[in-house]
């Protein structure tokens, strides 16, 4: 790359700005959440289970086929772009866009599945190796002891933190009644669903995972020259959610409940793929594969069945282990809080970093602030030899401190010539 590589010209401006009036469009999630979830839940309930629920969906405020029409000549525009890296950059994004309108276009129709599966390819034996491993984990109940009084008033704090960052920080906390993920991001608002009573870890999970990375990630995007970085360039999901993963790990909002679930939802994911029903599904995650409820398998199930098939949760395994391995490899973490963004890109944005192309981030997070803590937390952990080679599975972090307890086990039987007993 040369240092036009990293330089604007009226091209990529003009292709950025026609993106995002595109981008602001596709939203998937409203668009495959089933109009009659409560409904056809009810009645999956009383048949007890036997019966595959029918869905059907929001008519959309727009035409999927006429904005993938108005990108073609957009990905034209593309090829002009004077610099290597954005010409492949906007062009990888207009593939993609491509890719989930025609996705959306499938909507409730056996198509989807397979634009599903390019968009977000169907885990492999190791990660279902994996997903076994932590659906397998026991259950630990949570006291439910905060208020959503409670939760509203930590969040102000945690609003007013960022904002003596920079005072353009916002955040618009909004409780919604029916809603299939606990909390989500839209715009500058977090959405959070009513429920009796919440965890602190819940609590922590707003903080961290939603606010301090999803939040913040696109509050820094926005503050970009490009309107993609707010947006996402493509493949930034896998990146963008094993990072809210680590943040949630390192605030210690990690429990097994949570792996749990996120086994559960790669193990749903594998059997859709495979060509399983939602009946099917449902009976395999309540009877076999972890014990789930009733409401928890209804809800995995859910997410992957919607729309027809949408195989979004296997991309949380594999993105908290590639961002743990980029940091206990020596990753600069804050560097990832630029925009949202894959790790494939890493090198590039720090250039443009460097030539002032892009900024860096007005808002980083407080535990990504603590160096001094990240450089002990590293130091640790490359002391139990995970340094020395990749990280792959959640099982093989396992399998490590098996053999640490073996070793430690093996020199107390075995003390060193001269050693004192204990």
């Amino acid at each position: 790359m040369t240092p036009d590589d990293y330089q604007l010209c009226h091209h990529a401006v003009d292709v950025d700005h026609a993106l995002r009036e595109i981008g602001r469009q596709v939203l998937l999630i409203p668009a495959l959440h089933p109009r009659n979830n409560a409904e056809e839940k009810a009645h999956f309930f009383h048949r007890h289970g036997r019966e595959s629920p029918r869905f059907v969906y929001r008519p959309l405020t727009y035409d999927p086929h006429e904005l993938r029409a108005r990108l073609r000549p957009i990905a034209v525009r593309a090829g002009k772009i004077r610099s290597r890296w954005l010409r492949s950059v906007f062009r990888a994004k207009c593939r993609e866009l491509d890719l989930k309108l025609a996705l959306i276009a499938a909507r409730g129709t056996p198509e989807i599945l397979p634009l599903s599966m390019r968009l977000y390819p169907r885990p492999t034996r190791r990660m279902v190796h994996d997903a076994e491993v932590l659906a397998a984990l026991p259950r630990h109940e949570e006291e439910k002891t905060l208020s959503a009084e409670d939760i509203e008033k930590a969040l102000r704090r945690t609003h007013t933190l960022y904002r003596k960052q920079n005072r353009s920080f916002q955040c618009r906390i909004k409780w919604v009644d029916t809603s299939l993920a606990e909390a989500s991001i839209g715009d500058s608002q977090l959405n959070i669903r009513r429920e009796a009573g919440y965890s602190r870890r819940f609590l922590l999970m707003l903080e961290h995972h939603e606010i301090g990375v999803h939040l913040v990630t696109a509050q820094n995007g926005d503050h970009q020259k490009l309107n993609i970085f707010r947006g996402g360039l493509a493949g930034y999901d896998l990146t963008q959610e094993g990072l809210a993963l680590f943040a949630e790990f390192r605030a210690g909002a990690i429990t097994t409940n949570r792996l749990r679930v996120l086994g559960a939802r790669v193990l749903a994911v594998d059997l859709l793929c495979r060509g399983a029903s939602l009946a099917e599904t449902f009976g395999a995650l309540t009877k076999g594969l972890g014990g789930f409820s009733s409401e928890e398998a209804w809800s995995i199930c859910l997410r992957c069945f919607r729309g027809g098939g949408y195989t979004k949760d296997v991309i949380y395994q594999p993105g908290f282990l590639s961002i743990f391995n980029y940091w206990i490899h020596g990753g600069d973490l804050p560097l990832l809080f630029v925009g949202k963004f894959p790790l494939s890109q890493v090198k590039h944005v720090k250039e443009s970093v460097r030539r002032g192309l892009l900024k860096l981030p007005l808002f980083v997070p407080p535990l990504i602030q603590d160096l001094g803590r990240l450089h002990a937390e590293r130091t640790v952990l490359s002391l139990l030899h995970v340094r020395r080679r990749k990280l792959t599975s959640f099982s093989a972090l396992a399998r490590q401190g098996e053999k640490e307890e073996s070793r430690d086990e093996a020199a107390s039987l075995f003390p060193e010539p001269g050693a004192r007993a204990g």
